[in-house]
């Protein structure tokens, strides 16, 4: 179980890096849009330039239909447990995952899925010169929709999310050779908004805020939640 998390970003990057790549030279900003927009984008930019030559063919359309297009990233940041007072110490997490979506061209909503594993460590004291160290872990596995909306004619796009998380919480307390360690495992809602930038037709950099609500755990004799804000930065490949 301890090596859960290191395989799976190890396994999930080498998944990133074997992604079939699309063979295009077409620009960013033309990164998952539909033939219609594509049209109106050179027209604009044609116009722009010569107003007066519209028939010049620079309105010529490369596709015959709407192409898909799809994201997979890697996430890094931080996450912030919202009850301060259960998580104490290990309110704030290092928190990794990976994100999938696949919105069609044109779509009104696209499907999301994403993996998340957080953690964090501390030592603290129950006793004159004894100290005690705890260890929080939380799994996240959660599906749901995305809306991407593009800006302008730029290779800068925004996204919102929402769906429903599956979420593991562990605890470990070391008390010497002795060790205490509890479960649980629960239902929640998350929300999602971010920020992407296309740097090449088959890559993305961006920021993403992350919200989850409504779980509830009992471990270890006590019930408290495992809702959170998360901000992460994400790099990864489209297609």
């Amino acid at each position: 179980m301890r090596h859960l998390p290191t395989l799976s970003l190890a396994a999930l990057l080498l998944a990133s890096c074997t992604s079939i790549k699309p063979q295009s030279s077409k620009p960013p900003s033309e990164y998952g849009r539909t033939d219609a927009e594509i049209e109106m984008m050179r027209a604009a930019d044609a116009a722009s330039r010569t107003p007066s030559r519209s028939n010049d063919g620079l309105m010529h359309t490369e596709y015959q239909r709407p192409y898909k297009r799809g994201d997979l990233a890697l996430l890094f940041g931080v996450r912030s447990m919202r009850n301060e007072g259960a998580w104490g110490p290990l309110r704030s997490q290092l928190a990794g995952g990976i994100n999938w979506n696949w919105e069609p061209s044109g779509s009104l909503l696209g499907f999301d899925t994403s993996f998340f594993y957080s953690t964090d460590s501390s030592d603290v004291q129950t006793a004159p010169n004894t100290y005690e160290r705890i260890q929080g872990e939380n799994f996240e596995f959660s599906m749901g929709g995305i809306k991407s909306l593009y800006l302008g004619s730029t290779p800068l796009r925004a996204y919102l999310g929402a769906g429903v998380a599956f979420v593991g919480t562990r605890l470990e307390r070391y008390d010497g050779a002795y060790v205490r360690s509890g479960d649980d495992y629960s239902f929640g809602g998350y929300g999602r908004v971010g920020l992407v930038y296309q740097i090449a037709w088959d890559g993305h950099i961006g920021f993403d805020y992350r919200a989850l609500v409504g779980t509830s755990n009992d471990i270890l004799g006590h019930s408290f939640d495992s809702d959170y804000d998360q901000f992460t930065f994400n790099f990864g490949t489209s297609f």
